[in-house]
């Protein structure tokens, strides 16, 4: 059989296409025969040196594609045929396999490496091979020790490619023997660059595996010698592996880089400058790393939280130096790349990382880069410049960039129509940040204002990704006039031309290229959400021809997804609009409310959740918009609105939905029909009380009982025994661990309770029936004291005001009949907290519950 696989496997690949057709017939029906047989022929034929190299690499691959996937599913059904073979022919399989591991020859030994990759984190999780690093190790001394040049190397690269896949668990067994095999393996006097690489690769893969052992320093300086020692090997490979070790490194434990950060400087600006793109992109890549460390150390200590990191400053001390060489770096564009992660992208975002972590300070390091080549003729370092002005916008003040965006903006006005794409794309962009970040050094020129305009609604025109930056920076614009209160606003007599070209622009029909529909659309409402009163007038005029556009788009022809997922953007997007529309024409918007809720509803047939999502936010604004004017609507609404808040698996529309019940109660009151309430009711104590309703959306549902009370007043007595049995099951959910999403969950279910109670008796003494509310005085008495005893940190301004609001409430309306219950240390502790707090709007509410208290 051995030779006949050999013939089979060489037939799979022959250029004759009957007999590649046949060769392959046969493999499949070979596997389907008997699959464990089959494999063990494959690593037979894999090991042996005696058959031609076309057999064997084929051989592994057919090995390797039986238990290595990328798709998770298909890698647990994978490990599931694996694990369901008899020991016997897994053992033989893996011996076999590992043996391989020796080969001379390089595709053998590094295919048999992945494949034991695979099945052995497979056993290894099962537990069906737990000496597995002990193993693979003690083979790799003894045959090491019998001369064996290329067991290390398969050793080790096996070892990589164990810890990539078990890269979810904590901690590695045999952490000493591993580090000491990839060690040597990196340091040896006799390794060659290949077994050099792989042992690189192997720590690479393994560094999150060995934290514990960094916090020894002999074993720590071992390594990051190594470390460094790779990173400079002449090996452009070794040196690449080497130089991502210490970007891991940094993000991994930051202070091991103490004592080498001087030798690892060295070594990343020789890279920077080198002419290898790959070694110049890790070099970045590490002082963007360290960069992200540092700021979100600086926030750590902003927010006084504790650390085991030390912030060190090391951006600060190198920017000086490495600054100058990211500039330069900035022109290693490539003319025809649209997209891609190089070198000087890597830059770009260095670039915006140390502007905001040394600040003004980037402008001095900057301003003679920016001022060279902005005005270069050649169109990379044109663009050059124009990137390294947008890069360091973010982390300066205005008065330290007012001249220099005086000086650019018109020249990047100017570049809007320039012959070259980048530049013109890059120009788009830049103008955007600078609106985003430093608006208002553009704002007291009136004619520069007028100009940037003019040009970006020209480039509305342009290819796809200028007209989406161009757009984005209309969106900016908008953003940063915010004129909803004034009567007028210098961007008013834009507003018609502004609407109208991005209108145009949505319409394209390449505009799903680059995000530009989207973005133009994202335009349009930060405009209308933005603009000023003497706007509306227009705007008002606008929603009919949006309507007609939605409309359109229920008769869509859906040939393929493409088509539905062009729908679905469409409508997403024409529904964000529209909400957008309803909040600032308020009750003039009623004119088109029967038009607008049927499309709305209509949305809803399209499959896709995320533009249910959409139209939900559509309908709630409309509440707002319209009042008691929704009323006649709520009929047609209704079921939507229960079989949104039973969408348990689609938390957002389930969150947003409950949303808008809420505001309808607040918005309609008593109107309501009392069959709704009822409804509503039963369907959110249903919720509550799931276990498939996610967390998050709970404190929010409680929260409408709340509204619900204030809105029906005394008629909510036939539903106060369940509503308070929730409540008090809800108050009685504790910390068990500190994990901050927990915390922040119990946080807001403990606050939602306090504030519903207070809706709840409120809306009782509306009509009398206050009295009721005495039955559950005791059982929130002794919430509020479990509040008292809790973690002082887990308390904020929010938790007293509410407590302390809710205290307010009862005691100002039910008095005397519960105040001495009332004054209990625990609770005059709390409300005195409250109106101790250092915020106003909290102490006024502490102070108030303490004179009712008192």
């Amino acid at each position: 059989m051995s030779e006949e696989l050999t013939q089979i496997l060489l037939d799979a690949q022959s250029t004759d296409q009957e007999k590649r057709n046949q060769g392959m017939e046969r493999i499949k029906s070979a596997k389907d025969n008997n699959l464990p047989v089959f494999l063990v022929l494959l690593a037979e034929e894999l090991k042996s040196e005696e058959k031609p190299n076309e057999s064997r690499q084929l051989a592994g691959i057919i090995l390797k594609n039986t238990f290595v996937s990328k798709d998770e599913q298909k890698k647990i059904e994978l490990a599931n045929v694996w694990c369901n073979f008899k020991e016997d022919v897994r053992t033989e399989i893996k011996q076999i396999l590992v043996m391989t591991l020796g080969s001379p020859n390089r595709i053998a030994r590094h295919t048999s490496a992945q494949v034991i990759g695979a099945i052995g984190s497979i056993e290894y999780l099962k537990d069906l091979w737990p000496a597995l690093f002990s193993d693979l190790i003690g083979y790799m001394n003894e045959e090491t020790q019998k001369g064996s040049e290329n067991i290390q190397e398969g050793v080790l690269t096996c070892i990589g490619y164990i810890a990539e896949e078990l890269a979810e668990i904590e901690e590695l067994p045999n952490v000493n023997e591993i580090l000491e095999a990839i060690s040597d393996g990196m340091t040896s006097e006799n390794s060659n660059d290949e077994l050099k690489l792989s042992a690189t690769t192997a720590l690479y893969n393994s560094l999150e595996f060995f934290e514990s052992a960094f916090g020894k320093p002999q074993i720590r300086d071992h390594l990051m010698k190594a470390m460094i020692n790779a990173a400079k090997n002449q090996n452009q490979k070794v040196s690449q592996k080497g130089l991502e070790c210490l970007v891991k490194i940094a993000y991994v434990d930051y202070n091991s880089l103490e004592n080498f950060i001087e030798d690892i400087y060295e070594i990343t600006m020789k890279a920077m400058t080198c002419d290898n793109d790959l070694l110049a992109l890790q070099s970045v890549e590490f002082w963007n790393t360290v960069c992200e460390e540092e700021e979100e150390i600086n926030e750590l200590i902003l927010e006084e939280e504790q650390d085991n990191r030390v912030g060190k400053k090391y951006i600060q001390a190198v920017s000086e130096n490495l600054v100058p060489n990211l500039c330069q770096l900035l022109t290693f564009q490539d003319e025809f790349e649209d997209s891609g992660w190089g070198v000087a992208q890597a830059a770009t975002v260095s670039l915006s990382l140390i502007s905001n972590l040394i600040e003004n300070q980037i402008t001095d390091l900057t301003i003679q880069f920016i001022s060279d080549n902005i005005v270069h003729t050649e169109w990379n370092h044109k663009e050059a410049g124009i990137i390294c002005l947008s890069s360091i916008l973010e982390g300066t003040d205005t008065d330290q960039l007012q001249k220099v965006i005086d000086d650019a903006l018109p020249l990047l006005l100017d570049y809007l129509e320039d012959d070259h794409e980048k530049v013109r794309n890059s120009s788009a962009y830049a103008i955007g940040r600078i609106f985003e970040y430093h608006f208002e050094a553009v704002a007291i020129n009136t004619e520069v204002l007028e100009n940037s305009i003019g040009a970006l609604l020209n480039s509305l025109l342009d290819v796809p990704h200028v007209a989406s930056n161009a757009a984005w920076a209309l969106n900016n614009l908008a953003e940063a006039n915010d004129y909803t209160n004034e009567e007028t606003s210098p961007l008013s007599s834009f507003f018609m031309p502004i609407v109208e070209k991005l209108s145009v622009a949505t319409l394209r029909e390449d505009g799903e290229k680059s995000n530009l529909r989207f973005q133009a659309y994202e335009a349009i409402s930060t405009t209308f959400l933005k603009s000023a009163q003497d706007t509306l007038d227009d705007m008002l005029l606008a929603v009919s021809p949006l309507l007609e556009r939605l409309e359109a788009t229920f008769s869509m022809e859906l040939l393929s997804s493409n088509d539905e997922i062009l729908q679905s953007q469409i409508q997403g997007s024409l529904c964000g609009v529209l909400q957008f529309m309803s909040v600032r024409l308020d009750k003039q918007i009623e004119e088109y409310a029967e038009r607008l809720i049927n499309c709305f509803l209509q949305v809803f047939k399209n499959p896709e959740a995320v533009v249910h999502e959409e139209a939900m936010m559509a309908i709630d604004s409309l509440i707002n918009a319209l009042g008691t004017g929704f009323l006649k609507y709520l009929e047609v609404v209704h079921p939507y609105f229960i079989g949104g808040i039973n969408s348990y698996k689609q938390e957002r529309l389930c969150s947003l939905t409950t949303n808008a019940v809420g505001d309808l109660f607040k918005t309609i009151e008593r109107e309501i029909p009392q069959k709704c309430h009822s409804e509503y009711v039963d369907v959110f104590l249903e919720a509550i009380s799931s276990e498939e309703l996610e967390n998050e959306v709970k404190p929010d549902m409680i929260l409408v009982f709340g509204d619900i009370a204030l809105s029906i007043c005394g008629e909510f007595e036939p539903y106060l025994e369940r509503v308070t049995e929730t409540l008090e099951h809800a108050s009685s959910v504790e910390y068990t661990e500190e994990d901050n999403d927990q915390i922040n969950y119990i946080q807001n279910l403990q606050r939602s309770v306090l504030e519903t109670y207070s809706g709840i008796i409120q809306g009782l003494k509306d009509d009398q029936k206050e009295e009721l509310f005495l039955n559950y005085c005791q059982s929130i008495i002794e919430f509020l004291v479990r509040i008292h005893d809790t973690e002082e940190d887990f308390i904020d301004d929010k938790m007293l005001k509410a407590a302390a609001g809710l205290i307010g409430d009862i005691l100002s309306i039910l008095g005397n009949q519960v105040k001495e219950a009332f004054q209990i240390q625990p609770i005059q502790e709390l409300v005195n907290a409250c109106a101790n707090s250092e915020k106003k709007s909290v102490a006024e509410v502490g102070k108030w519950a303490l004179s009712r208290l008192l």
